[in-house]
């Protein structure tokens, strides 16, 4: 495995900004809006930069697991959630533990589970899943809410994430459960079930 972490950094060339007079510096009076734009120390700031890759053992030697890269230096998950259109679908590897749902948004006989990236743990998104579902199934092995597990128990898995419902209010789901751990890291895909008759 390697980890790549680059805190923000800011690029010199573009460092040079407008001073501000003594009063405003010591806070006697207030910068004006284009002087408090321009002088914004995080306006000249790179964002912070973090990677997390796995190597697979090959008979061609160490390679790298080029999606795990992908996913997390381009922050893949991230976008797939901030920007949701019904019907786009998704692989991801992620750290998925049972949460609470959101106040107010519980529904009967689901269950609330919460993915992020393995890099960017702040990339998240809340999923309900079906109790009697094939996934919620899968995923039982990590419920913690009402059992004798007092504490959230994290996994790595690999997940197909799918935009559904309608156009106007669209709902993140967990169309298919793949494998526990990383796929193609020691995860193997689990047998799509066979389509009901």
């Amino acid at each position: 495995m390697m980890i790549y972490d680059q805190p923000p950094q800011f690029e010199m060339k573009e460092f040079f900004r407008s001073l501000a007079s003594l009063e405003v510096q010591y806070g006697v009076n207030e910068a004006d809006l284009l002087l408090s734009t321009l002088a914004r120390v995080g306006n000249f700031a790179m964002d912070p930069l973090r990677v997390r890759t796995f190597f697979k053992r090959t008979s061609d030697g160490l390679k790298l697991d080029w999606e795990i890269f992908a996913q997390t230096k381009y922050r893949t998950l991230q976008n797939f959630v901030e920007l949701p259109e019904v019907g786009q679908v998704g692989v991801f590897r992620v750290f998925i533990v049972e949460d609470v749902p959101d106040k107010g948004r519980a529904v009967a006989g689901t269950r609330t589970y919460r993915v992020s990236d393995p890099a960017n743990t702040s990339d998240t998104a809340r999923v309900n899943v079906k109790v009697d579902s094939e996934t919620g199934r899968a995923l039982s092995i990590i419920n913690w809410r009402g059992t004798k597990e007092n504490r959230p128990i994290t996994r790595t898995a690999t997940v197909k994430l799918k935009w559904g419902g309608e156009q106007t209010a669209p709902e993140l789901e967990i169309s298919r459960f793949l494998c526990w751990e990383f796929l193609g890291l020691g995860g193997r895909e689990t047998p799509s079930p066979a389509p009901k008759k």
